[in-house]
C-alpha cells in the first residue's frame, strides 16, 4: 500500500469525518440500543461527543497536538458507555503518537490498534459483543491487512465489510442482544465511525460517501426488556485531586452498581456508573478528591420516553419545581438539575443531594454553598435527545429574576435553531409555584391542546399562581446572603417568622401577613382556589398540619406534600413550610 505522510490537518480530517458519520446515525443508534440499559440513548450520547469534538477540537499541523485537542475534547464531553469508553479510546491514540508532528499512514493503523488496549483497560469489566469488540476486530483487520493493498480506499473498504460481519455477530455475544434481535448500538456507532474515515478518503477523490446500513428493528422484542433495568440512574463524575487508586475506587464503586469505568486523565479521573443511589455514590466520591463536575440521566423516564405511547409534545423543567416522583415519571417530565457548589465540590440538586441531606453539607462547609446554573452543553444534549422523540417541547424554568437558568437555556435553544419547536416559559416562581405551572402544563400536553393553546393558558396561570413560604429560622438566609445580617440578628431577637413571597415580576419579597392558613381564607373569599400544594424543608409535621387546616378552608386536599430541592432549602433554611395555589 501506497505509505504516504499524513499531517495533523489529515488526522483532525479523518477523525472529524466519522464523527460527523456517528451524528447522522444517532436516530438509529438510539433506536437499536438494548445494552447495558435499553434507554434508548447510546446515539445520543455518542452525537453528544462528537459535536463537542467538532466545535471545540483545534487542527494543527502537527499530529501529537491535533490528537492531543481531540482526545481533551472528547474527554470533557463523554457520556455514557459508549461515549465514555470513546473518549478513551482517543486519548489512547493521542498517547501513542505524542511528540509525532507527521505520521505514515502505516503509523496512523498501528496507533488506532494500540488505543485499543486503552479503552479496554477503562472497563471495571469489560464485555465482548459491544463496541470494545469493533474496535479490536476493525483496527487488528487492518494492520494485518495493511500491506495487502495498494490504496488505503481499499483497506478500508475491506475492513468495514468485515466489521459488519463482526457487528452482525455480537448477537450470538450477548444473550440481551440476541433476544432483542439487534446488533449492539455501541458497535454500530464506532462501525459509523470507520465509514466517516472511508467517506473522507472518498471525497478527496470525488466519490459518493458510502451509506452505512439500515439495521432491523423489533420495536416489540426491545420493550419486553424494559424489567431487566437494575440500576436507574447513568452517572458521571469529574474528579480532581485523586487520593486512591484507581482499582480501589472501582472495587469501592461496585458495591453501589454496574457498568463501571473509571479514567484516568492527566491530573483529573472520570467516573461512570449505572446506580440507584447516585447520592450514596457521591458521598464516596468526595473522600476520594474533589468532585468538580457531573452529569447523571434518569434512564427510566428515558427508556419511557423512547419505546412507551407519548404524546407529540415533550416536557423539560429544572430541579427547583416541586413535584411528587412519581407525577414525574407518569408524565415523563425530563428535569435539569441546578448545581449546588460547596468548597469547590459540586453537587446535583435532588439527585447527588436533596432537601434532606443539604443541611449535613450547610453545616459542615468552610464557606457558604452556592447555586449555579447547568452547563449549557449538558442542557443541549438534553435538549437534542428530546426533540428526536417528540415534535415540539414546553420547557418551564425558575423566576429569571432569581436564576439565570432560564436564560442560559434560552440562549441554547437559540442556538439549535429549534426556537418554532420549543416553548420556553418563565414561571416567574420559584418551589411549589413553578412547580404549579408544570403540572398545568402536563394537564395542557395530556388535552393535547397544541403549542399556542398550551403558552395561551400558561401565560394567563403564570399570574393566578400564588407562593407563600413561612421561614421561622433565618440564619441561613443570613449565611447565604439573601437576607442581611442586621436583619436576621432583629428577627431572631424579637421572634420574628417572616413569610416570603414572589411578586409578579418573580422576585421574591417579605409580606407583612403573619398566617399562612388565613392567606387562603382570604383568597377563598376573594376569588376561590382551584388546587395546592404544600411544601416543608425537614418539617412535615408542620406541613401536615397546614395541608389539614387549607383541607378544611377549601373543601378538597392538596394535590401533594413535598420537601423542597436542595437549592432552595440551602436559602430558606430548615423549618420552613408554604403553600402554593391556583386562584380562580
Amino acid at each position: 500500500m501506497k505509505n504516504y505522510t499524513l499531517n495533523g490537518y489529515a488526522i483532525y480530517d479523518y477523525i472529524i469525518s466519522g464523527a460527523k458519520k456517528i451524528i447522522q446515525n444517532e436516530k438509529q443508534l438510539n433506536e437499536i440500543n438494548v445494552f447495558p440499559v435499553a434507554d434508548g440513548d447510546t446515539g445520543s450520547n455518542l452525537a453528544y461527543t462528537m459535536n463537542h469534538i467538532i466545535r471545540n477540537a483545534e487542527k494543527n499541523e502537527d499530529v501529537s497536538i491535533t490528537l492531543d485537542s481531540i482526545s481533551s475534547a472528547a474527554v470533557d464531553a463523554s457520556f455514557g458507555n459508549s461515549g465514555t469508553i470513546f473518549a478513551k479510546y482517543l486519548y489512547g491514540l493521542s498517547l501513542e503518537n505524542k511528540n509525532k508532528k507527521n505520521i505514515s499512514i502505516k503509523e496512523f493503523i498501528e496507533g488506532l490498534h494500540k488505543a485499543v488496549s486503552y479503552a479496554y483497560d477503562s472497563i471495571a469489566a469489560p464485555k465482548e459483543g459491544t463496541i470494545l469488540t469493533l474496535m479490536k476486530e476493525w483496527t487488528g483487520y487492518l494492520n494485518k491487512h495493511e500491506g495487502k493493498h495498494n490504496e488505503f480506499e481499499n483497506l478500508l473498504e475491506s475492513s468495514i465489510d468485515y466489521s459488519y460481519n463482526v457487528l452482525d455477530n455480537t448477537k450470538n455475544l450477548l444473550d440481551v442482544l440476541k433476544e432483542a434481535d439487534v446488533v449492539d448500538a455501541g458497535a454500530k456507532g464506532f462501525v459509523c465511525f470507520a465509514e466517516g474515515i472511508l467517506d473522507h478518503v472518498r471525497f478527496g477523490k470525488g466519490k459518493k460517501n458510502r451509506e452505512s446500513r439500515i439495521e432491523h428493528v423489533d420495536f416489540d422484542k426491545i420493550n419486553h426488556l424494559r424489567g431487566k433495568m437494575e440500576n436507574r440512574y447513568c452517572s458521571e463524575f469529574t474528579i480532581e485531586n485523586l487520593n486512591v487508586k484507581r482499582k480501589e475506587l472501582i472495587k469501592t464503586l461496585n458495591n453501589y452498581g454496574d457498568s463501571v469505568i473509571v479514567n484516568i486523565y492527566k491530573d483529573k479521573a472520570k467516573v461512570h456508573i449505572h446506580t440507584n443511589e447516585p447520592q450514596k455514590v457521591m458521598l464516596k466520591l468526595i473522600k476520594t478528591g474533589k468532585v468538580v463536575e457531573s452529569k447523571v440521566d434518569d434512564m427510566a423516564i428515558q427508556y419511557d420516553i423512547v419505546h412507551k405511547k407519548r404524546k407529540k409534545i415533550g416536557l423539560i423543567t429544572d430541579s427547583i419545581a416541586d413535584l411528587p416522583k412519581e407525577f414525574v415519571k407518569n408524565n415523563k417530565i425530563t428535569v435539569i438539575p441546578i448545581q449546588l457548589l460547596s468548597d469547590g465540590t459540586v453537587y446535583l440538586d435532588r439527585i447527588t443531594v436533596d432537601g434532606e441531606t443539604v443541611y449535613e453539607i450547610l453545616d459542615n462547609a468552610e464557606t457558604y454553598p452556592t447555586s449555579s446554573q447547568p452547563s449549557e452543553t449538558n442542557i443541549e444534549r438534553i435538549f437534542e435527545f428530546l426533540l428526536n422523540y417528540y415534535e415540539e417541547i414546553v420547557g418551564v424554568f425558575v423566576s429569571d429574576k432569581m436564576s439565570g437558568t432560564f436564560s442560559k437555556i434560552s440562549k441554547v435553544v437559540d442556538k439549535l435553531g429549534k426556537k418554532d419547536k420549543i416553548l420556553l416559559v418563565n414561571s416567574k416562581l420559584n418551589s411549589a409555584g413553578e412547580g404549579l405551572v408544570v403540572k398545568k402544563a402536563a394537564d395542557y400536553i395530556q388535552e393535547d391542546l397544541n403549542l399556542e393553546e398550551i403558552k395561551e393558558k400558561l401565560e394567563k396561570d403564570v399570574k393566578k399562581i400564588k407562593l407563600f413560604v413561612k421561614i421561622p429560622d433565618l440564619n441561613y438566609a443570613v449565611k447565604s446572603g439573601r437576607v442581611p445580617k442586621v436583619v436576621g440578628s432583629f428577627a431572631s431577637l424579637v421572634g420574628l417568622q417572616p413569610i416570603i413571597s414572589i411578586d409578579e415580576e418573580g422576585e421574591g419579597t417579605v409580606t407583612s401577613k403573619r398566617n399562612l392558613a388565613k392567606i387562603a381564607e382570604k383568597q377563598m373569599e376573594k376569588t376561590g382556589i382551584v388546587e395546592y400544594s404544600v411544601i416543608h424543608t425537614k418539617n412535615l409535621e408542620k406541613a401536615e398540619k397546614l395541608a389539614e387546616d387549607l383541607e378544611k378552608i377549601t373543601g378538597k386536599p392538596p394535590l401533594y406534600i413535598e420537601n423542597v430541592s436542595a437549592v432552595v432549602s440551602a436559602f430558606i433554611g430548615k423549618g420552613a413550610y408554604g403553600v402554593a395555589f391556583k386562584e380562580e
